[in-house]
């Protein structure tokens, strides 16, 4: 009987057009005959991965085109990782290119021209003249079949859906594809103009992909499409610099809540969520709890109440990270949320934003010594005020306060002992100056000594982990030259931190440039937007709440 290494060459490529792709490269990797053999197999699966991994729709019939590869082949939607939707067309009419105004150099100049501002950043392309019957029966037959056996939708919900596809509606298309696409790894929900022009739906893109997700959930054993099954990350509203920011759809919570209930679903990001919700006139809608699969959760300028977000979260088995572009509200009850519930898992939580540190200065304290729930907690940003212990209007209660507080974690004076507050998982800490900021030189003091000690304990094999530490926000630069003291203690933490490892994050350097600066008020200006952008480029991989659109034109190409 002959083995698969003595057939010849020609007969192992004739049996891999029936091959998935996936198998022909981990067989190639077997050994060197298997790989010469298959070499320009693998070289047109590589060009296909190239140019299939990551697709948009601004082109109308892109999904459509990719759904019929799919149909044709099923091994194409192995190519497809990524997709980029920049909106949903309702009808045929829509079925062109989108204009995009904001920052368009042709409209913007006073030189407009018309012609090069429809074809910027990209080529206008207008199939508005197609209709139901661009589609063939069996490929409609198919379609229906896949909203039916893999989707679960009712019949009812099928023929509403199968009659929105045929008067033009691209929505379903991208439904389809998703389930089929059985690598796919990301999904970006582009935002876009739902208010000033007729040519996008006045709703969200979600509508089919949730209902089918509640659908399946449903089921006593769902049987989850391949493309459900392998998405991990999900960005919704996500922004564009071709659209002005108020460009966008603006979901509730019910409307994004199904999408919790993909099965190895790990990151989604919500922009916009919530402006629509009457909170004293809906009821809202609980989750089961525990039940997402979800590891990371970032929310950017969302209005959710307080349930409503606690409702999101805790829908997470093992909730990891964090992010928020502001404040959310009742901080410190949140906070007791994440404790109870997620001590043992939760790694991270990020104010992604100038404004949101700046509300955390100003915002609700939260008990520092919760932080010791967390077993596993890598990185956090924390308010300068709420270290402090505070005192009662009587100052002899403050006194017995801060004896009683001192008996369970240390205190400097009226600030709590970094060592007991701060877990033994920590990597890197954040500090925020508080609602006044540090303005007076024994705050500074005890805030730097505070964090010498904390350094100076890996002596003893505490806190091994930690390896950064940014005071940059906490401890301003004006001001340095009239404290000698806390230069002094600043110097002895920079000694340090320099002999453990530790990247300290601080103004030091530009308050020794401001003491001999010479120049205008516009020079300063530039210098210390200099110093506080290369400061937010040390922070940036950590507090990025979604990731850059792949498929965005370059507007500097496109000119």
């Amino acid at each position: 009987m002959a083995n698969l290494i003595g057939l010849s060459n020609e007969l192992l490529l004739l049996i891999s057009a029936f091959v998935h792709p996936a198998d022909i490269l981990n067989f190639s990797l077997t050994c060197k005959h298997f790989q010469a053999c298959f070499e320009k197999t693998l070289q047109r699966h590589y060009v296909n991965l190239t140019s299939l991994r990551v697709s948009h729709d601004r082109n109308p019939m892109t999904m459509l085109k990719l759904l019929r590869m799919v149909y044709q082949d099923r091994n194409t939607a192995w190519y497809l990782r990524v997709f980029e939707l920049w909106g949903i067309r309702l009808d045929w009419h829509r079925w062109k290119s989108w204009e995009f105004n904001h920052s368009n150099p042709y409209i913007i100049n006073e030189d407009e021209d018309e012609e090069k501002a429809r074809n910027w950043p990209e080529p206008f392309v207008d199939y508005s003249n197609l209709s139901a019957d661009c589609f063939m029966a069996e490929e409609l037959k198919f379609y229906r079949s896949i909203m039916l056996e893999q989707l679960r939708l009712t019949e009812g919900e099928c023929e509403t859906w199968m009659g929105r596809l045929e008067d033009g509606c691209d929505e379903p298309l991208k439904g389809i594809l998703i389930a089929l696409s059985e690598k796919l790894e990301r999904i970006a929900f582009v935002a876009y103009d739902t208010w000033q022009t007729d040519d996008f739906s006045p709703k969200h893109p979600l509508e089919f992909l949730c209902t089918s997700l509640e659908r399946l959930h449903a089921m006593d054993q769902p049987v989850w499409p391949a493309g459900f099954q392998s998405l991990r990350t999900i960005n919704v509203c996500q922004t564009t610099d071709l659209r002005h920011p108020h460009e966008a759809y603006y979901a509730n919570a019910d409307d994004i809540r199904p999408l919790f209930l993909l099965p190895n679903i790990q990151t989604l990001n919500f922009s916009l969520l919530g402006f629509h919700n009457d909170i004293d006139a809906i009821e809202v809608e609980q989750m089961p709890a525990k039940i997402s699969s979800v590891e990371k959760i970032s929310f950017y300028v969302c209005a959710l109440s307080y349930s409503e977000l606690v409702n999101l979260i805790g829908t997470a088995r093992a909730l990891k990270a964090l992010a928020f572009s502001f404040t959310p509200s009742r901080l410190a009850d949140l906070e007791q949320f994440l404790a109870k519930n997620y001590a043992d898992s939760f790694e991270d939580f990020i104010l992604q934003s100038d404004e949101a540190r700046e509300e955390a200065r100003r915002g609700p304290r939260f008990d520092p010594k919760v932080l010791t729930s967390f077993q596993k907690l890598r990185h956090i940003d924390i308010c300068c005020a709420d270290l402090w212990v505070l005192p009662d209007s009587d100052e002899a209660a403050a006194e017995e306060d801060a004896q009683q507080a001192s008996e369970s974690h240390p205190t400097n004076g009226l600030f709590f002992n970094l060592q007991g507050v701060l877990p033994q998982s920590l990597e890197s800490v954040r500090f925020l100056h508080g609602p006044d900021g540090l303005e007076e030189v024994d705050d500074r003091v005890r805030l730097i000594e505070g964090l010498k000690s904390l350094v100076e304990s890996r002596a003893d094999g505490s806190h091994l982990a930690l390896r950064e530490i940014c005071v940059y926000d906490a401890l301003p630069a004006d001001g340095w030259d009239h404290e000698f003291v806390a230069l002094q203690a600043f110097a002895g933490l920079v000694q340090v931190c320099e002999a453990y490892k530790i990247d300290l994050h601080s103004q030091y350097s530009l308050a020794e440039t401001l003491d001999t600066f010479v120049g205008d008020g516009v020079e300063l200006e530039l210098l210390l937007k200099r110093y506080a952008a290369e400061h937010r480029r040390l922070h940036e991989s950590r507090e990025r709440i979604d990731e850059p659109l792949e498929t965005e034109p370059d507007v500097d190409d496109a000119l």
